[in-house]
């Protein structure tokens, strides 16, 4: 209880930190700060449908950040991920139309990639930021390329050919399977990490992988199935939205730009956490689905109001970024002495 209380005292000073921060800011642009407060949060409440889409794709790449994280590795390359998932997803599903197929076809791509970046780590010494920054990179204009190339629609070229109706998954009953999948998969992370010898694995390595050594924990394995595990809910995301929202990639990749980065943030939010991330996934979503409402009434430039989100994101992760760093120095620290 101790723990909890100090958590949700840290939280909502950083809240109340972040606001005063964007407040300052929209100040000196010459925005009142509180008719911008009232427009974002009535906002969030008046465009709930589009909170949700992007709650299930966060809620994912959360996932993909967050379990890699806890077996102490930092895995920048949900993004990627997420394009390569869509692609797979969109090929499979016009080859073989099933959803099944689809949202196992974006998982398992995303679970390869996912453990090429730790044999990468583990066998050349690359580290995992350096590779997953470049493969997300790699990975976007690859997309877009066999998008605008290969899969175009002939009548629109700006998007590329739907996905066949039997190989969706639109709601059912009023209940979006999209995000129904995100809250299972965190379920069964969740009882992954904490419930099975492999997470257990995942978790010592990561709180200290010389004393996991020593208690003879195979290090390499938890590096690979905490990359494949995470890569999977990566690759899933991008599924997700082809699978159960859009049934197609537009030329830019506007529809999954940045959700891998926004998941990072709900990652830190939730405390790497698995079951966390659909509490601070609705947050953070809900944020920027109040943003529409700034860039409506006040006329803020999209980019701007990004940035006061992002501002505020960063606020309320600041304890969780403060825990790990502290955390590696003491036993950096520990491991010279």
């Amino acid at each position: 209880m101790e723990w909890l209380a100090n958590t949700l005292l840290a939280s909502l000073t950083s809240l109340v930190l972040g606001l005063a921060v964007v407040g300052v800011l929209l100040a000196v642009l010459g925005y009142d700060p509180i008719e911008a407060y009232e427009l974002l949060f009535r906002g969030a409440i008046e465009n709930i449908s589009i909170a949700v889409d992007r709650m299930a794709l966060y809620v994912l790449t959360g996932l993909a950040f967050a379990i890699p994280a806890l077996a102490g590795l930092f895995n920048i390359g949900g993004e990627g991920m997420a394009y390569l998932g869509a692609l797979a997803a969109l090929v499979v599903g016009y080859l073989v139309p099933n959803p099944l197929a689809v949202l196992l076809a974006g998982g398992l791509v995303g679970a390869l990639l996912g453990v090429f970046v730790a044999l990468l780590k583990l066998y050349r010494g690359v580290h995992e930021v350096v590779s997953t920054v470049m493969l997300n990179w790699i990975l976007y204009y690859l997309a877009r390329h066999i998008v605008v190339v290969y899969l175009k629609d002939p009548r629109y070229p700006d998007v590329s050919k739907p996905l066949p109706p039997q190989a969706r998954l639109p709601p059912v009953e009023g209940v979006h399977t999209g995000l129904l999948i995100a809250v299972i998969s965190a379920i069964a992370a969740y009882v992954v990490v904490y419930h099975t010898r492999i997470g257990l694995y995942m978790r010592a390595t990561g709180f200290d992988v010389d004393a996991a050594r020593y208690q003879a924990v195979n290090v390499k394995l938890a590096s690979l199935a905490s990359m494949a595990l995470g890569g999977f809910f990566g690759g899933l995301a991008g599924a997700v939205l082809i699978a159960c929202e859009l049934y197609k990639l537009d030329v830019a990749l506007s529809s999954l730009y940045g959700v891998g980065f926004n998941g990072i943030g709900v990652a830190l939010l939730a405390w790497n956490h698995p079951l966390g991330t659909i509490a601070t996934a609705a947050l953070v979503s809900s944020l920027f689905a109040g943003g529409y409402n700034l860039q409506l009434h006040l006329d803020l430039d999209v980019h701007v109001v990004t940035g006061i989100v992002g501002v505020i994101v960063f606020s309320l992760g600041l304890p969780s970024i403060y825990t790990l760093v502290q955390r590696r120095l003491v036993l950096r620290k520990v491991g010279q002495t």
